[in-house]
């Protein structure tokens, strides 16, 4: 009976060990579960700031190229890495154009961006891309004050003062009745002229909107490059189509016949319409790649990639946008 007594014992306790055990070992993965289901750590902020400032001051220009450097913590990048830039929220700003494909100097990342927009305006958070790695830090904030390009710098725009208008008892009694006399008039008009007509009025249906050349430009250029992905095969067609569409564009907007023209006769053509010189060797520049590749053969521009190949899409839509706030700024005036 005492052996049995012993060995019963014996056997509840071995089980309350191995129970034990178990309970330890179901806590510990309880707590390594937990801890691999923690929210990630938020990226890091990378500060901004301006490489070269503007030779205005803190006015800018739409269409103004400005290069920034984003500082990455140390250690998040390593020299010749591949980095890119993308919007943190996933959709494109309207109020900014941004050149994806940045510059790694000295641990900063060197990005190019353009206003397209006036008043103020806040850089969006953009995410910092190291190729094979994912995202490795945020930019942090930058503000500008951007104008027109015709405003003159520092120029800030005048405002009318509020008017108030007070007036008496009597005068708003004699006002009221002359609004209720013109309404009872235009609806007695009404309603003879609707007598009068033996047919059914047809309302004409709704006009088309009509694109201006700037909105037609850009739709353009966006499709051409939309529909003809980087490659070498792809340049040649690529540069003529673009030419092709900012020569139209120029030939609407100034009212010049540039589309059959070389890109001298044209640039004098501009010359003669009140374009800057700025603006000429802007147009001059990109024209000299863009015939760079319709008129020469393959091995003068294999050099030129997929980095260039962003960089001619950016150099239109900037001289189209440049261009359109000119034509808004004027109509503003007239």
């Amino acid at each position: 009976m005492r052996n049995d007594c012993s060995s019963f014992s014996g056997a509840a306790s071995r089980n309350a060990r191995a129970l034990l055990s178990a309970a330890l070992l179901l806590l510990a993965s309880g707590r390594a579960n937990s801890a691999t289901m923690e929210t990630p750590r938020p990226l890091p902020e990378a500060s901004v700031a301006e490489v070269n400032r503007n030779a205005n001051g803190n006015q800018y220009q739409i269409g103004d190229r400005i290069t920034l450097e984003a500082r990455v913590p140390s250690g998040l990048l390593e020299p010749g890495d591949a980095v890119r830039m993308s919007e943190d929220s996933g959709k494109e700003n309207p109020q900014w154009l941004l050149d994806p494909y940045p510059e790694l100097v000295q641990g900063a990342v060197r990005f190019v961006v353009a206003p397209v927009q006036t008043g103020e305006l806040d850089l969006p958070k953009l995410r910092i891309l190291r190729e094979g790695h994912g995202p490795v830090a945020v930019t942090g904030a930058y503000r500008i004050s951007v104008s027109g390009p015709t405003v003159e710098p520092g120029k800030k725009p005048e405002l009318l003062p509020v008017m108030e208008v007070s007036l008496s008892w009597a005068h708003r009694i004699l006002l009221a009745i002359l609004i209720l006399s013109a309404g009872v008039t235009v609806f007695v008009i009404y309603r003879i002229v609707r007598k009068r007509k033996s047919a059914p009025a047809f309302a004409p249906p709704p006009a088309k909107p009509v694109e201006t050349p700037d909105e037609r430009a850009t739709r353009r250029i966006e499709a051409l490059f939309r529909d003809q992905p980087y490659s070498l095969v792809a340049l040649k067609p690529v540069c003529f189509g673009c030419s092709e569409i900012l020569k139209d564009f120029f030939s609407a907007r100034f009212q010049v016949d540039a589309s059959e023209s070389t890109t001298r006769e044209m640039l004098s053509l501009l010359a003669g319409s009140a374009v800057d010189r700025e603006a000429l060797r802007e147009i001059e520049t990109l024209f000299s790649t863009l015939d760079l590749v319709k008129f020469t053969r393959e091995e003068n521009f294999r050099h030129l990639n997929e980095v260039d190949y962003s960089s001619i899409r950016t150099g239109a839509l900037l001289i189209i946008a440049r261009w359109r706030a000119v034509a808004a700024t004027e109509e503003g005036k007239s």
